[in-house]
């Protein structure tokens, strides 16, 4: 079986997102969880803006902005790991407690599906993204290299996933053009 993955990205305008955008909004939803726990007449409607929101925050730390704020500012991703924590927490107990509500729980549970794929998004791709391009850039990069790391470690990753014989004979090849980067940020690059 051969397979080829391509990423392409064009230019980056956006600066890096703001933690402020993020956090607040991150712990309102695992707030929501939380009262779950207590308001058994809102739970799913609680569950549901849960899920809105954690859905607005994967696909804004997704882009190139929010993976650099996940880089840059490394206190908003521990912050980030935190909410995560607190979030799976909750779940489990909101797990512990559906056999013994009187509730739709096909709805619920289609609920709760959405914040879990939010959550594992967050958690096992942007926060994993952000800390592999750390590690290719062998500490904090350059942000304008921020995108060109970005769809590096991408590839790298779709290979990784990649369920076939002779992933290790595999290759990529990069392909830099109109760049904003200094010579200096080139030299010894390990890519």
């Amino acid at each position: 079986m051969c397979g080829i993955i391509a990423v392409l990205r064009g230019r980056e305008y956006e600066e890096t997102l703001s933690s402020e955008r993020i956090l607040p909004r991150f712990n309102s939803a695992v707030t929501f969880l939380q009262s779950t726990l207590e308001d058994h007449e809102d739970f799913s409607e609680q569950i549901t803006q849960a899920g809105e929101l954690l859905s607005e925050i994967e696909k804004e730390l997704r882009t190139v902005p929010g993976i650099g704020m996940l880089v840059f500012d490394r206190s908003s991703a521990l912050a980030i790991q935190g909410e995560i924590l607190r979030a799976n927490e909750a779940l489990q107990a909101i797990d512990r407690r559906l056999d013994h509500l009187s509730i739709d729980l096909e709805q619920l549970n289609s609920c709760l599906l959405g914040v879990r794929d939010s959550m594992w998004a967050i958690e096992r791709d942007h926060l994993r993204t952000a800390e592999a391009i750390i590690d290719l850039a062998g500490g904090t990069p350059d942000p304008n290299a921020l995108p060109g790391l970005m769809s590096i470690q991408t590839a790298l990753s779709a290979l990784d996933r990649l369920e076939v014989r002779g992933r290790d004979s595999a290759g990529i090849e990069v392909f830099v053009a109109n760049h904003n980067l200094p010579a200096s940020a080139l030299e010894g690059s390990r890519f």
